[in-house]
């Protein structure tokens, strides 16, 4: 069996899939991170948090999305010797701490890779370039960001997809399961302004004469910020009408989410320009019909047809693909089972163990 390194600024829940599926496996795991996220999935495990360094201090580097975060590089080699791990991946190469940790596997002689969130297949960019030059001293690249197209170029990636951060599904009673009627929508995210949790309101707004249905938001309520976004949120909701059928699930923890997404029918996910977005992918595993934003970056998770998706930020034509959810119970169904049976052909655990796996040739 081997072992498997990943630097990231942080664990973010969207990891959580790969470190499961590589430890069933039998695989070694370690995550090494600069920040501790505190709604992030450790139950797997607990990532070695490294700490910031005299000159990252002086550089002025503070959050996890900091490219001058960094740690000691003695410290980070150390650690990565100690580790030992037959490969390191990398979150990315524009961040000190990422540079640091490639230097370090390239000194060592470990098999480096790197992951990024952009296109398997760009055009000529900064990305094409980097994964070009990258290539031509035999460094690969891996995305999740999934394209029907197999990259033959020298800025293409390898495509290793999300998968499910929950126990694997059994993907047929999911599908059979019962859709409540009146059906019950749920959006989970962050409470900012760039989730546009107000256009959700307001397309819900526009339907409700006409549909029967509830709302449920599930975010973190952490600070006065978050708190004020909540309450603006439950009057723009009365303001459209709906004030009776919204209900808020915040600060729930991620063991709880498959309950949470289990008993609600329809995800919507209205942000906009979302480059990795991983709610979506894990309310389609819990067994939601699910709506995102057209140029959302997990949107080709989803199965093709504006059934499943509306124009960024065109809050009519998010209303026009909820209406057709909302129609009947057994088109909802059948949409559910459409969103079950794409998530499960494009990121079963066996297509993400053999990418990994494949990464140690």
């Amino acid at each position: 069996m081997a072992s498997f390194l990943f630097c990231l600024p942080r664990f973010h829940t969207n990891a959580a899939p790969w470190v499961r599926v590589l430890q069933e496996a039998g695989h070694k795991v370690e995550i090494h991170c600069m920040i501790r996220g505190p709604t992030e999935n450790h139950a797997l495990l607990d990532p070695r948090i490294h700490s910031q360094s005299n000159w990252s201090v002086r550089l002025g580097g503070s959050t996890a999305d900091d490219r001058r975060l960094f740690p000691d590089f003695r410290n980070l080699a150390d650690a990565m010797q100690s580790a030992d791990p037959d490969v390191v991946i990398v979150r990315g190469l524009t961040r000190w701490f990422m540079r640091m940790a490639a230097l370090a596997a390239l000194m060592q002689g470990r098999k480096l890779v790197v992951y990024d969130q952009e296109s398997p297949n760009p055009g000529f960019s900064g990305t094409w370039l980097r994964r070009a030059a990258c290539r031509v001293v035999g460094i690969p690249h891996f995305t999740s960001i999934l394209d029907d197209a197999v990259g033959r170029s020298m800025g293409s990636a390898l495509q290793i997809p999300f998968g499910c951060a929950f126990e694997a599904p059994d993907t047929g009673r999911l599908s059979g399961r019962d859709i409540h009627w009146p059906p019950r929508i749920l959006m989970v995210a962050k409470y900012r302004q760039r989730k546009r949790h107000a256009d959700l309101l307001t397309a819900l707004g526009k339907l409700a004469p006409a549909h029967v249905f509830s709302l449920t938001f599930c975010g973190e309520e952490a600070s006065e910020a978050d708190r004020n976004f909540c309450q603006e949120l439950r009057s723009q909701a009365d303001a459209a009408g709906i004030g009776d059928r919204l209900t808020f699930a915040n600060n729930r923890p991620h063991g709880e989410m498959p309950r949470i997404y289990g008993s609600h029918d329809i995800f919507v996910l209205p942000a906009i320009r979302e480059p990795a977005a991983v709610s979506p992918m894990e309310a389609a595993w819990c067994g939601c019909a699910v709506i995102a934003a057209r140029g959302c970056g997990t949107r080709t998770y989803l199965p093709a047809g504006d059934r499943f998706d509306f124009v960024d930020g065109d809050v009519d034509d998010l209303a026009r693909a909820l209406s057709g959810m909302l129609e009947s119970p057994v088109g909802l169904a059948q949409a559910r089972d459409l969103c079950v049976q794409r998530i499960s052909t494009l990121a079963s655990d066996s297509q993400i163990r053999d990418r990994f796996e494949g990464l140690l040739i």
